[in-house]
């Protein structure tokens, strides 16, 4: 059924009235609202993704580096015992230079006492005998006669 009215409207239609162009515009406007969080959820998604890796990476890094603390801790405590050794090691070779330079300094102060005494003796010796000349001869002059 057409009719035409003045006011230039040909079809008869019933009005839906303002709800409808609301309802229609806040329908699209969630849409996009929609669209924007999945883009949003997709992109802590990835993040997430990204932590989760570097997670895996720093636990197997941790795991080598408390690995290498073990090889450190056992290398540094066997230093530790060669150090001990060697240092009780020094030490009994120092204890028996020390003897050694003992004994040694006692050989030295008797021999020093021993040639002290001789010393005396000879000059009791020579002291005593003053004005004595000792000739040597030989009896090869003899035999040339």
């Amino acid at each position: 059924f057409f009719f035409q009215a003045e006011d230039g409207i040909r079809d008869f239609c019933l009005s839906r009235g303002l709800g409808d162009v609301y309802k229609r515009q806040g329908l699209s406007e969630a849409q996009e609202k929609i669209a924007s969080l999945e883009k949003q959820i997709e992109g802590h998604k990835n993040q997430i993704a990204i932590y989760e890796e570097n997670e895996n990476k720093m636990q197997k890094l941790l795991a080598e580096l408390k690995t290498k603390c073990t090889l450190l801790e056992s290398v540094r405590d066997n230093l530790v015992n060669e150090n001990q050794e060697l240092h009780t090691y020094l030490s009994l070779e120092a204890t028996k230079g020390d003897t050694e330079i003992k004994a040694l300094q006692q050989e030295l102060l008797t021999e020093r006492s021993n040639h002290a005494n001789q010393t005396k003796k000879l000059d009791e010796i020579l002291g005593s005998s003053q004005g004595i000349c000792l000739l040597y001869t030989s009896d090869a002059a003899d035999d040339s006669l």
